[in-house]
């Protein structure tokens, strides 16, 4: 059986139609090629379910540590007559496992969750054991002397009387580990939660440690809410609801409510209002100009970061914005921030956290005092800043937002003054005692960025295959004419 030939111009015809089709393809790709491939990606950035960010963001698989440094106070027992004097101790390194719980998908575009995590000790990394002991200041006593600072002389005498009989002093050694996770007994905590002339005292833990139990959700109703640690918890962060970029990428990873409000109730004003991102998710389209706001939820308050430097990490080019002068500015240099003194003004460079811990006489400043008023750091010996070991600072991608490597590093201070009811603190100076300082470090690694790269370098392809529709449609269209005009002539 003989196949009838196709004959010669329906064949020219056919890989014209053909050489054309390629050819308005590739224009076509040319000019919505990036656009489609984008809008694809921006799909994708959406926390839902099924979504790639959704998964990354569930279970973070970027690898997290923290490292503590601690200020062992060396003249401990000479506070009244010289200026104290602090060595610097550490790293002691935990790497931090990070898991998002209670996730409740909500029909306006947001996300309600919680957020648990697991610190691990990695002595490997660290500069000794945890039970390595350190002199500092008794948070305990201060922070019992401060709560009561407005009681009646009586009852404040009491307190004082106290304090004698179970031999308190102004300094405690206490191992590493019972200062951070595991926490230390004090008979003072004991006696306000037990005897009836310290009712009016709120005691929220029954041992103290920096991240032992500090754990009471003071809702704004008043309300409170009593949890038992830190490591392993799901309520200790709070509650978070997060708009998951349904309503639009601009909108993307931004808190809307934090423990179900928009204020923190913490500070007065717009010093209160939760804003900016949740700390891990940031909307594409990075802008340089408008820098980076995101919540923390240690601060009570939200933070902007400003833009310093281009950097590249592993490939990808990255801006990095950090902290600076006016991140714990109380409107020394703008008076919009006076509303974060929270009653009497400090010098610059430190923020009053009270309110937000328990009414502990506590402040938030960079570590070593780094870029406060230099009056904080002549307060003490063994302060020395350094911004390369001390700055906060943010790197991310700025097309699709993405954090690249992150350093929070933030310093506890205790306000240490004179109280002329209580005998132990009769005499001290007015110092912001430098407690412990630590820094949370995520990078992505090599492997992640490699994928980024490729995700990044997909719209970027349409160049590439326009050209070569383009080629290869124009060479086909040019045979077939070729063709066609070489027969027809014949």
């Amino acid at each position: 059986m003989t196949v009838p030939r196709i004959p010669v111009g329906v064949r020219v015809a056919l890989i014209g139609a053909i050489g054309t089709t390629f050819f308005i393809v590739g224009v076509t790709l040319f000019f919505t090629w990036r656009s489609l491939i984008i809008s694809l990606i921006h799909k994708q950035l959406r926390v839902v379910p099924g979504s790639e960010t959704y998964r990354i963001w569930r279970d973070t698989p970027v690898p997290q540590y923290m490292n503590f440094y601690f200020f062992n106070w060396t003249n401990f027992d000479r506070l009244e007559t010289q200026k104290p004097i602090f060595q610097e101790i550490g790293p002691y390194r935990f790497s931090v496992l990070e898991k998002k719980t209670n996730i409740t998908h909500n029909s306006n575009g947001t996300i309600t969750f919680r957020i648990m995590r697991y610190w691990h000790f990695d002595e490997a990394n660290s500069v000794g054991p945890l039970e390595e002991e350190v002199y500092t200041l008794n948070t305990v006593a201060k922070t019992a002397a401060h709560s009561v600072r407005h009681w009646s002389t009586l009852m404040r005498r009491s307190l004082s009387v106290t304090m004698g009989a179970f031999g308190t002093k102004v300094y405690v050694k206490k191992p590493v580990g019972e200062l951070l996770f595991d926490g230390y007994s004090d008979p003072l905590l004991e006696t306000a939660s037990k005897l009836p002339a310290f009712s009016g005292l709120e005691v929220p833990f029954d041992k103290f440690g920096w991240f032992y139990m500090v754990s009471i959700f003071r809702v704004l109703q008043g309300k409170t809410r009593i949890l038992r640690t830190r490591n392993g918890s799901t309520e200790f962060d709070g509650l978070f609801n997060m708009d998951t970029g349904e309503n639009g990428v601009e909108e993307f990873g931004i808190l809307r409510r934090w423990n179900y409000y928009n204020s923190t109730g913490f500070y007065d004003g717009n010093c209160g209002l939760v804003n900016g991102s949740a700390g891990e998710l940031f909307p594409p389209n990075v802008k340089i100009s408008k820098g980076v706001e995101m919540f923390s939820p240690d601060l009570c308050r939200s933070i902007k970061l400003n833009y310093v430097e281009d950097v590249k990490l592993h490939g990808l080019k990255g801006l990095k914005f950090a902290g600076d002068e006016t991140t714990f500015d109380n409107g020394t240099l703008d008076e919009s921030n006076s509303c974060f003194c929270s009653g009497d003004c400090s010098p610059t460079g430190v923020l009053n956290v009270t309110n937000c811990r328990f009414g502990a006489p506590g402040f938030v400043s960079f570590p070593h005092f780094h870029l406060a008023d230099p009056i904080y750091r002549e307060e003490v010996d063994g302060m020395k800043p350094d911004p390369m070991k001390h700055t906060l600072y943010i790197t991310l991608e700025p097309e699709l937002g993405i954090p690249l490597d992150v350093a929070a590093r933030f310093q506890i201070n205790i306000l240490l003054s004179p109280d002329d009811t209580i005998k132990l603190f009769r005499n001290v100076p007015t110092i912001y005692f430098p407690m412990i300082w630590f820094e949370q470090r995520a990078s992505i690694t090599p492997e992640m960025a490699s994928e980024l790269r490729l995700a990044l370098a997909i719209p970027t392809w349409n160049g590439y295959i326009a050209i070569g529709g383009l080629l290869v449609g124009s060479a086909l269209v040019a045979w077939a004419v070729y063709t066609f005009t070489t027969k027809y002539q014949r």
